[in-house]
């Protein structure tokens, strides 16, 4: 009778487990998830956004969204509508300053890319994930009905992953904005780059369905 190579197979299961530093899954317990708070290492190694309900208001109907929240500075955001953006900064205690810019179908397609997968990576972390200073912000895309929005927000990314990828891709955008719409190929570069690493990540870390 051949000898069993499943201790074999086991031992190198468990080896490859501590080298990769993975933990095995274990039930919520709130009390040691509230241990791991915002800037821990665990933190900076999320790897998508988290769900979100946040409402944007203004701008109208819009396929795409992103809205940022400051500290100590009033919020801004922009939104995507057919062929134009829609920029918006909105200064405390006053109304909303909104300027239209026309994009191209290029431009349009890469953040579309972008904002749909990863969101569509959305989770929710076991920890707090939110603090007094930083920011945060809120994402959101339209792939159908109003029934089927994307949203989906993150605090304060640092770590060279996707969260911080469309964020940085979004403030992109928003100097684009800033800047009255000059200098798109220069944008759609940056959106490609991203959209790149978005998709080589997901290909390894991304969700499988069956």
């Amino acid at each position: 009778m051949k000898s069993s190579n499943l201790p074999t197979l086991v031992l190198i299961g468990v080896a490859v487990l501590l080298a990769t530093g993975a933990d095995a899954w274990t039930p919520f317990d709130r009390d040691a998830e509230m241990i791991r708070q915002v800037g821990t290492e665990a933190y900076r190694h999320l790897d998508r956004l988290t769900p979100s309900a946040h409402e944007f208001k203004g701008g109208g109907s819009c396929d795409l969204d992103y809205e940022a929240t400051f500290s100590f500075a009033g919020p801004h955001r922009w939104c995507l509508s057919e062929d134009h953006l829609k920029c918006l900064r909105i200064p405390r205690e006053q109304a909303p300053v909104e300027g239209v810019i026309p994009v191209s179908a290029e431009t349009r397609r890469l953040l579309a890319s972008i904002w749909v997968n990863v969101l569509l990576e959305s989770r929710y972390p076991r920890f707090q994930r939110s603090g007094p200073d930083g920011s945060l912000h809120y994402f959101s895309a339209h792939i159908g009905t109003a029934d089927d929005d994307l949203r989906a927000q993150v605090w304060s990314p640092s770590k060279d992953l996707p969260p911080r990828w469309i964020v940085d891709s979004a403030e992109a955008v928003e100097k684009f904005c800033s800047e009255g719409g000059s200098g798109e190929h220069d944008l759609q570069h940056k959106l490609a780059i991203t959209e790149r690493r978005v998709f080589q990540y997901y290909r390894t870390h991304g969700q499988v369905y069956p």
